[in-house]
């Protein structure tokens, strides 16, 4: 009973000191101290989740991220191919705006090429690592998904979700 105290003490101390990730500086903004309340990122869902999810139909362009700091994160993506280009997501740090895992090719793991044109919404779905933070310590984090065509880029969503990192 008593390790249990002390470990629930040691977490709440974790939590509310603002001691969550090693070199991701998560609460220095005082408009972030509530972002706890966003969302995490679900674990990996099953095959009979992800299969009811290629049924969704909408007619808005969205994005789902799923995963951790462990195995990685799953975007899915769902767009209507209007115009042909490519699409891609940005990663931030919210408190301070940084981009995350830049160096890591994060860009690059996470597009996906736009060759036909299409009336239906399609999802798409992309795995990329975010390296930076420590896992099971949670920070505020943005994903963005924008959009390039030869005439234009455009950022078509943003989502908001606690995540953690890679650390090996």
């Amino acid at each position: 009973m008593k390790i249990k105290l002390e470990i629930f003490i040691l977490v709440f101390f974790c939590i509310f000191n603002n001691q969550c990730s090693e070199n991701v500086d998560i609460f220095e903004n005082s408009k972030y101290r509530n972002s706890l309340n966003l969302p995490k990122t679900k674990e990996t869902r099953s095959f009979n989740q992800l299969e009811n999810l290629y049924k969704i139909s909408t007619t808005k362009d969205s994005l789902i991220v799923n995963g951790d700091g462990y195995s990685g994160y799953q975007f899915l993506i769902f767009h209507k191919s209007l115009e042909k280009g490519y699409l891609f997501i940005k990663a931030f740090e919210m408190t301070t705006n940084t981009p995350l895992s830049v160096e890591e090719n994060f860009k690059e793991k996470t597009t996906v090429n736009i060759d036909s044109i299409s009336n239906k919404t399609k999802m798409f779905q992309r795995t990329a690592i975010i390296y930076e933070g420590r896992m099971g310590k949670f920070y505020p984090a943005r994903f963005e998904l924008w959009f390039k065509s030869k005439k234009k880029e455009i950022k078509l969503l943003d989502k908001e979700y606690m995540i953690d990192g890679w650390d090996r």
